[in-house]
C-alpha cells in the first residue's frame, strides 16, 4: 500500500465545519500547499534523510522544523510531541461517545467511537497529516491533532520532522519495502519544488539532471497546470508556471554540480554548527 496525501481538497471542502476547524488552528494553507507527488523524489529523500539533511538526486537540502513551517505556511510554537508521548484519558474522553469512555488503547480503537462530528476532522488528519491510512481505526497519538483542531495548541512542524525521520530510518531498515513505508510523499516534493525555485531550475531540467523518470506524475502536471501558489512568467505565448515558493527550504539547500555556486545562509551554517 502506498501512502499519499490527496492531489485535491475536493471532499475536505465539502465539510464546512471542518474547513472552519483547520482554518482556526491554522493548518488550511498547509492542506491547500500539498498538490502533487513524485514518488522517485520521495524515495530518494527517504533513502538519504537523517532528520537533517538528505540528497535528492542533485539536491543536497538541509530540514528543520523551521524550514517545514516555512514552505508549509504552519506556525511554530505549541506542544511538541511524538506518538509515543500519552494524552490524558479525560483529554481523550472528549472526542469519544460515552459508552466508549476510558478505552484500552493499546491496539488502537474502532473510529465509531469517536463523535460523528469529530470523524471528518479525523480522516483529513489522516488523510494530509499522518498519511497512515486506515480510516476504520484510530490511536492515542492521534488525539493531539484533534485537541489542536479544538483550541490547545501542538507544534506540527516539529511532529512532522520527527515523522519523516522515523519515516526514513524505516525505509533505510527495509529496503525491499521502501515504497510501501514512504509517508508525506506531497510535503517531500514541495520541499523539493520549493529549492529548485530558489536555484533558479525547471522541474524538468531536475528530473533529467538526476536521472529521475521524466513521466509525467502527478507533481509534473500540477506544476504544468499552473495550480500552485506562485506565478512565473514562461515567455510570451506560454503558459505560466506556478510553484508554490517559501524561501527557507530552498535557501538551506544547494545544487551539487561545478558550474553552479551556492552559498549557505546564516541559519544554515547555525543549523550545521548544532
Amino acid at each position: 500500500m502506498l501512502h499519499r496525501e490527496p492531489n485535491a481538497l475536493v471532499e475536505f471542502v465539502m465539510n464546512l465545519e471542518c474547513v472552519a476547524a483547520f482554518k482556526r488552528a491554522g493548518w488550511l494553507d498547509f492542506l491547500r500547499c500539498l498538490k502533487g507527488y513524485h514518488i522517485e523524489i520521495a524515495l530518494a529523500f527517504a533513502q538519504s534523510f537523517d532528520g537533517y539533511e538528505a540528497i535528492v538526486g542533485v539536491l543536497k537540502m538541509y530540514v528543520s522544523e523551521v524550514s517545514i513551517a516555512g514552505v508549509g505556511k504552519l506556525q511554530l510554537g505549541g506542544k511538541r510531541f511524538t506518538n509515543k508521548d500519552r494524552v490524558d484519558e479525560k483529554a481523550s474522553n472528549k472526542f469519544l461517545k460515552t459508552e466508549f469512555h476510558n478505552p484500552n488503547w493499546s491496539q488502537g480503537i474502532d473510529t465509531r467511537c469517536l463523535k460523528s462530528e469529530y470523524v471528518p476532522w479525523l480522516n483529513a488528519i489522516k488523510s494530509y497529516i499522518t498519511c497512515d491510512g486506515r480510516f476504520n481505526h484510530m490511536f492515542l497519538y492521534q488525539i493531539w491533532f484533534l485537541m489542536h483542531l479544538a483550541g490547545d495548541k501542538i507544534n506540527l512542524p516539529y511532529f512532522l520532522l520527527q515523522s519523516l525521520t522515523k519515516m526514513s530510518k524505516k525505509v533505510q531498515k527495509f529496503p525491499k519495502l521502501a515504497e510501501s513505508n514512504l509517508l508525506h510523499q506531497s510535503l517531500i516534493t514541495m520541499m523539493v519544488v520549493d529549492a529548485l525555485e530558489y536555484h533558479k531550475i525547471t522541474f524538468s531540467e531536475f528530473l533529467a539532471e538526476s536521472n529521475f523518470s521524466c513521466q509525467p506524475s502527478s507533481t509534473r502536471k500540477k506544476i504544468e497546470k499552473g495550480e500552485s501558489s506562485k506565478s512565473v512568467d514562461r515567455g510570451k505565448g506560454k503558459k505560466k508556471m506556478e510553484i508554490p515558493v517559501v524561501a527557507e527550504v530552498g535557501s538551506n539547500s544547494k545544487i551539487m554540480r561545478p558550474e553552479i555556486k551556492v552559498t549557505h545562509t546564516r541559519s544554515t551554517r547555525a543549523q550545521r554548527r548544532k
